[in-house]
């Protein structure tokens, strides 16, 4: 992530990539990070980390503590009546304000392009 991060073009041409990418994580982290790792983080939020708190994402059908609890820093558009975690990648709003277009690779050939606004799909309103 660093190096993308730190790129002249990038800087220069999508500073808001930079921007993202540099406040991601610490700079160890970055140095060995990679996009789409960053971007495949599963969304979750402190009682997600919490086995005594409810939560639909870890143990489907118990809840969803943050919808009545500590909620400060959760969903405030594209939650749901059963999870309000936001997604913790910096750089997937970053290329969801620039519209972008997701491609991946899968051994060594290019596979089918996803849009970012697919690649990460609004919360359904049922169980996980």
């Amino acid at each position: 992530m660093s190096d993308v991060a730190l790129h002249p073009v990038v800087r220069k041409r999508l500073p808001v990539l930079s921007q993202a990418l540099l406040a991601s994580a610490s700079p160890q982290v970055r140095n060995m990070a990679s996009i789409g790792g960053n971007l495949l983080q599963r969304t979750r939020c402190w009682y997600f980390r919490g086995e005594d708190f409810a939560c639909n994402k870890r143990k489907p059908g118990s809840g969803c503590a943050a919808l009545t609890g500590q909620n400060r820093w959760h969903a405030v558009l594209g939650g749901s009546d059963q999870c309000i975690a936001v997604h913790p990648s910096d750089l997937a709003v970053a290329l969801r304000a620039l519209d972008a277009t997701v491609h991946t690779l899968k051994q060594r050939s290019r596979a089918p392009t996803a849009a970012g606004v697919l690649f990460h799909v609004k919360q359904r309103s049922s169980r996980h």
